[in-house]
């Protein structure tokens, strides 16, 4: 569950850029003519199983969608369609906090006490760096995932349990309470409140969220759940992979929802707020801008989520009520955050310009590199715990592989750089002073991630 404010890096392999096998326009339901020309593209591209998209503004809902949801179950996906949503769970596990807090049940500034017996770093968090991601702790805890069977890797978190979570508090060093995004802050944060009230935190969703809200589909997947009415993630169109299960880091991304139950629950958010609750308020503003869950820009909320093969992405407009949301069991994170961007700048009146495939560096020059040089880079290099970028030499060349997806040659444009000619993508291996490589600088898509060097 890579969730992020920089989208999951995604290679472009194993699709097409052809127009000759564009979708007819039946299969794409009612939207406005911009948001239909773009799903003709993305369905074009043949990178997506299924899509569905939902747009609120002044009362008026529009859903289309394509794709079939899997190659069993060809059907057409709806509003009804149920798709893993990933880190736009952590939204919620936000509201069950603003909820607590309104009710006097906690407050922001209250530290989650001695549950790591006697870390004072630990102990010293309050409920407010939980969930604006500044408690210190990491993105994904270290302990739980290393040494994992391959059977476990397909489902990376079933097994994370609250002892598992408890161990790994116990040895955290948090050196600084800066922004970073944190899956395990959330989980730990979602378990806490859940412990407030005496209940699980399936629960607690449940009774404070789903009920008030209508929101009659959402079930959060927990290691005993079984949900065959999901739509399958796939790794590629056609290429299943399995739905996640969660433990105690459910909070961070177990809920399965579809569009009607989201479009409800946007609907539930602004009417509370209209009404004084706290839910869609800012906590930190300080940049970047984060409330219960939700982080702001140009004065909209939003976020995104991504298990291994579906991604969601939703966004809020509180003086509006404008809604967008975009799901899709497919892994194309850049895909789906950047669709759901470019609907919600067109929603409020802005110029909104969407590609299905970024520039590329198809005519950008390589240059010679020696294979000692490239003999230096080859490795693991850490993107989180449970995902991996491999680079590997084959013959003359420099490929690279993140987990799950397939294998890309790099081309150097300097003795340091190297691109991916498919996309606009690049990464510069950094030396240190006494000539070992200790990471790469990636940059994609507009954002720039250091990857260590294992």
């Amino acid at each position: 569950m890579v969730a992020r404010m920089v989208a999951t890096l995604l290679f472009l392999t194993g699709c097409s850029t052809s127009k000759t096998d564009v979708v007819a326009p039946e299969e794409i339901s009612k939207c406005s003519q911009e948001i239909e020309g773009w799903l003709q593209e993305i369905a074009a591209a043949k990178r997506l199983q299924s899509m569905v998209v939902a747009t609120v503004k002044g009362g008026n809902k529009e859903v289309c969608g394509f794709g079939k949801i899997s190659e069993a179950r060809a059907e057409k996906p709806t509003a009804e369609t149920i798709y893993q949503i990933g880190s736009l769970t952590k939204t919620m596990t936000g509201y069950l906090l603003a909820d607590a807090v309104q009710k006097k049940v906690v407050s922001l500034e209250d530290t989650i006490g001695d549950i790591a017996d006697g870390n004072a770093g630990v102990s010293s968090i309050t409920f407010s760096q939980l969930v604006t991601h500044r408690s210190g702790l990491p993105r994904m805890p270290g302990n739980g995932f290393l040494g994992m069977s391959p059977t476990d890797r397909q489902d990376p978190f079933a097994s994370y349990t609250w002892k598992l979570l408890v161990d790994e508090l116990k040895g955290s060093n948090i050196e600084k309470k800066s922004y970073e995004y944190s899956n395990m802050a959330v989980g730990l944060l979602g378990e806490l409140i859940a412990r407030k009230y005496s209940t699980t935190y399936r629960e607690l969703l449940k009774q404070a969220l789903f009920v008030p809200a209508q929101m009659t589909t959402s079930v959060v997947s927990t290691t005993d759940s079984k949900f065959e009415m999901v739509a399958p993630p796939h790794v590629r169109p056609n290429v299943p992979y399995s739905i996640w299960h969660f433990d105690v880091i459910a909070p961070a991304g177990a809920v399965n929802s579809n569009v009607s139950d989201l479009i409800k629950y946007g609907e539930f958010l602004m009417k509370q707020s209209k009404a004084g609750h706290p839910a869609l308020e800012l906590i930190a503003n300080d940049l970047p801008k984060v409330g219960y869950g939700w982080h702001e820009k140009d004065g909209v909320l939003w976020h995104n989520g991504s298990t291994l093969g579906s991604e969601s992405f939703m966004s809020l407009d509180p003086q509006s009520g404008s809604m967008v949301i975009v799901l899709s069991n497919s892994g194309a994170a850049d895909i789906v955050t950047r669709l759901g961007f470019s609907i919600t700048d067109s929603l409020q009146g802005k110029k909104a310009n969407f590609v299905v495939i970024p520039p590329s560096n198809k005519n950008r020059k390589s240059v010679a590199v020696g294979e000692e040089v490239l003999k230096r880079y080859v490795g693991d290099y850490k993107i989180t715990d449970a995902v991996t970028m491999t680079v590997s030499k084959r013959d003359t060349s420099l490929w690279v592989q993140v987990t799950g997806q397939n294998a890309v040659r790099l081309y150097p444009s300097a003795i340091h750089t190297f691109f991916i000619k498919e996309l606009s993508a690049e990464g510069t291996f950094q030396i240190d002073n006494e000539g070992q490589v200790t990471g790469v600088l990636w940059k994609q898509s507009g954002q720039e991630n250091l990857f260590p060097k294992k």
